[in-house]
């Protein structure tokens, strides 16, 4: 079976996805190519969000250890404070 398309768009980043959408609403008919088969592309899953998540809860770890009558921060602190920093980023992301 083969399909006429009236676009192609190879990458489902930040313009490719959008652009889609715009295009397929007036009527076009698209076909969106992912290499990674989720849509938003390197910002969303490994540049800028992550990145936002991680510094936003750094800070927000930091505050708490200003705070806390706790004095040093072992190993097993940072590992468990940094599992739950990728749990979150995991979250959000899967969302």
């Amino acid at each position: 079976m083969r399909t006429k398309y009236d676009v192609i768009i190879i990458g489902g980043a930040a313009g490719g996805t959008p652009a889609a959408m715009q295009l397929a609403s007036q009527g076009k008919t698209v076909l969106l190519v992912e290499e990674s088969g989720k849509l938003g592309g390197a910002c969303l899953f490994v540049g800028c969000i992550p990145s936002k998540i991680i510094r936003h809860w750094a800070d927000e770890y930091a505050v708490e250890r200003k705070y806390s009558p706790q004095e040093t921060w072992s190993s097993e602190d940072r590992e468990t404070t940094w599992n739950q920093i990728m749990n979150r980023i995991k979250t959000i992301l899967d969302q």
